[in-house]
């Protein structure tokens, strides 16, 4: 997926670029650099002339208004198959000449069954997935040892930042998703992701608060561990994570299951509404597996099944489930709903302190 609106853009126009003649797709990569840079000005044929026009040609304002006309009518046929924005050129009396980018409207296509869970962060705004990032510390020797779980996120020439391999499959399969739903999301490591950004998106948090540093502060801001029924932990020893079910009193501990090397694992499913209506989701578990698990469950169909099944239909402000994942040969291989939990009464802390 592309990060930026103006990785979207830039997209577009390289796109449109291969399908209309080498003058007229010069023209147009100057105009779309302009309008990216400087969204509120024009520019002159004059000006067009002097940056886009071969040098040896004879300088001929009405030589630029030509070629205006003609990429005007290049771009007829790329902006029907257009998929993010299509090209216009605005060129008001007496002003000059700009590029527009004029967002394609796109039906949201999303099957009946997946709107139990997922119905209220398709329902307003742009979705931002913040995929996490765990922290290692390399040795002179280029071995690489896992920073502690709960140490401060650094910053230096001997962090290195590597993504596991559950939560880049889970990229995958949301790509593959919102595909299918004609859904755009854009798609962002943690540390990438700014806090404004955050609050006026819906977000889809992917991996645990231990490895993902944006959703770590978010829970400690936003959402307390008190307010909902299932909280991450970590256990001592070599550490370790597991889920508190603070309703039970009990964690949940990934765990072997045979001698061949099944084991375990446990995942979270959330969904939290926070303020002017946005969403969060939270999809981890509490290793790589788990999380890869977790979202191939919450983007199939049997998965979806079982979660309108499980959840009310009302809406619910907190909506939180948790996983049993069976993982062999580090790969999950069933997945299935163990307990579930929703709740009305809970406030993010912007609403309780307003």
């Amino acid at each position: 997926m592309y990060e930026t609106d103006t990785d979207l853009r830039m997209h577009e126009v390289e796109r449109v670029c291969a399908l209309i003649p080498d003058v007229s797709a010069k023209l147009l990569k100057g105009l779309a650099q302009h309008a990216i840079q400087s969204t509120d000005t024009y520019l002159t044929a004059a000006q067009i002339y002097d940056v886009y026009h071969p040098p040896e040609e004879k300088r001929e304002d009405n030589r630029s208004r030509i070629r205006i006309h003609r990429l005007e009518a290049a771009l007829e046929e790329p902006n029907r198959t257009a998929q993010w924005f299509r090209l216009k050129i605005e060129h008001p009396p007496r002003q000059g000449y700009r590029l527009r980018f004029v967002p394609v409207s796109r039906r949201v296509q999303v099957p009946h069954v997946f709107r139990t869970f997922w119905g209220p962060i398709l329902s307003s705004g742009r979705i931002l997935v913040v995929y996490s990032n765990n922290e290692f510390n390399q040795r002179r020797d280029g071995s690489l040892i896992e920073t502690e779980l709960e140490s401060p996120s650094k910053s230096g020439p001997d962090i290195v930042e590597l993504t596991g391999v559950g939560e880049v499959m889970s990229i995958v399969s949301l790509i593959a998703m919102s595909k299918m739903w004609n859904v755009d999301f854009t798609v962002k490591r943690a540390l990438l992701a700014g806090a404004a950004e955050l609050a006026e998106s819906n977000v889809i948090y992917v991996g645990s608060p231990f490895t993902n540093q944006r959703l770590r502060q978010m829970l400690v801001s936003i959402w307390h561990d008190q307010q909902r029924r299932y909280a991450f932990r970590v256990i001592d020893g070599p550490p370790h994570l597991s889920i508190w079910d603070n309703k039970k009193k009990e964690t949940l501990v990934r765990h072997s299951l045979d001698a061949q090397g099944t084991w375990l694992d446990y995942a979270l499913v959330c969904r939290l509404t926070k303020n002017e209506g946005k969403t969060d989701v939270i999809l981890a578990g509490t290793s790589t597996f788990g999380t890869q698990a977790a979202v191939k469950y919450v983007c199939g169909d049997e998965g979806n099944v079982q979660l309108s099944k499980a959840l009310p239909q009302s809406y619910y402000p907190c909506v939180e489930a948790i996983l049993h994942v069976k993982v062999a040969n580090g790969e999950p291989v069933e997945t299935t709903l163990e307990r579930n939990s929703v709740s009305k009464q809970l406030r993010s802390a912007a609403h309780r302190a307003g």
